[in-house]
C-alpha cells in the first residue's frame, strides 16, 4: 500500500514539474515598435513598422539598407527564440543579414549575434523587454534589406528556487503520510 502511495506522489510530481515546463514555453511576440529607422528606397506595402507584430502572416517590415526597429514585448521573455524573415527569391544566393540585441531598458543592449535569413531561430540566456535588429545586408541594387514578418520568445519565468521546492515537496509527502495515518486510525 505504502508503496502505491509513493508511485502517486511521485508521479504528481513529475506532471506538476512537466506542466510547469510548457507553461514557461509560451510565445510571446512583439508587440510594439519603440523605433525604426528605414533608410532608401523601400515600397509602401513593406513600410509599416507593425507589420512585425504578431505570428507569422505573411506582412512585413523591411529594414531598409542600413535600417534598424526596436521592437517592445508586453511581457519580459528571453530564452529561445524565432524569426521569420521573408525571403522571395533562394535563400542562398540573396543573402540578408542583420544584428539583433536586447535590452531590459531600452538603453543598454546585449548583442545576440548577426543572423543571415537562412537562420531562423535566436536564443537569450537573460529576460529583457526590447529588442533590436539592424540591418546589415550587402549593398545589391533593387534589395530593401532584412524582412520581418514575426518575431517571438518564450515567455520568461524565474526559476522556483531549489529549497523552496524541496519544502514543497517534503510538506506534500508530510500531507500524505498523515492522511495514511488517519485512514489506519
Amino acid at each position: 500500500m505504502e508503496r502505491n502511495m509513493l508511485k502517486k506522489v511521485v508521479t504528481a510530481a513529475l506532471i506538476a514539474a512537466a506542466s510547469a515546463a510548457s507553461a514557461n514555453a509560451a510565445v510571446i511576440y512583439a508587440s510594439s515598435v519603440v523605433s525604426a529607422d528605414q533608410p532608401g528606397t523601400v515600397l509602401p506595402s513593406r513600410s509599416n513598422p507593425a507589420s512585425a507584430f504578431g505570428a507569422a502572416d505573411g506582412k512585413f517590415y523591411s529594414l531598409g539598407l542600413g535600417g534598424s526597429i526596436v521592437l517592445g514585448f508586453s511581457s519580459y521573455v528571453g530564452g529561445k527564440g524565432t524569426v521569420t524573415e521573408i525571403t522571395n527569391l533562394p535563400r542562398n544566393s540573396y543573402i540578408e543579414s542583420a544584428i539583433f540585441s536586447v535590452s531590459l531598458d531600452g538603453k543598454s543592449w546585449t548583442t545576440l549575434g548577426e543572423y543571415s535569413n537562412k537562420v531562423t531561430s535566436l536564443y537569450s540566456a537573460g529576460p529583457f523587454l526590447y529588442l533590436k535588429v539592424e540591418d546589415t545586408s550587402p549593398v545589391v541594387a533593387r534589395r530593401d534589406g532584412y524582412d520581418i514578418d514575426s518575431i517571438g520568445f518564450e515567455q520568461y519565468v524565474a526559476p522556483v528556487p531549489v529549497p523552496a521546492a524541496g519544502l514543497l515537496l517534503i510538506g506534500g509527502l508530510a500531507g500524505l503520510g498523515m492522511m495514511k495515518r488517519r485512514k489506519s486510525a
